[in-house]
């Protein structure tokens, strides 16, 4: 018997280090995307890149993150983003913030993750 989906997590990865902290870069705009890393000394490793497109948004790529990687040992996660983030801020939107919220709680209860 054939299974219809397989469900990818972080425990495939093998530069993951599940007891360390992770990094994230955070691209806003209509493509929101999220790359994941770790830094290794020398070496910053891109562990996994994440992104919706419209009509999903914010708290899909939240979902997306917290799914991937649920088995992550070390709850926490150092956000960094770029100028376009910042752009909205003229219009009154804080996408970060929505990120890390969305991230730290789902359907109003804490997932265990410091952003």
């Amino acid at each position: 018997m054939f299974c219809d989906t397989i469900a990818q997590s972080s425990k495939g990865l093998k530069y993951c280090m599940p007891d360390k902290p992770l990094e994230a870069g955070f691209d806003a705009g209509n493509m929101m995307s999220l790359v994941v890393g770790r830094d290794q000394g020398t070496i910053m490793r891109a562990l996994k890149f994440l992104f919706t497109l419209v009509p999903e948004f914010i708290e899909q790529l939240a979902w997306k993150f917290l799914e991937y990687f649920e088995s992550h040992n070390t709850k926490m996660l150092f956000l960094y983003y770029d100028r376009s983030a910042n752009a909205y801020a003229q219009a009154k939107k804080d996408f970060v913030t929505q990120l890390k919220t969305a991230i730290e709680t789902r359907d109003g209860k804490r997932t265990g993750w410091t952003v």
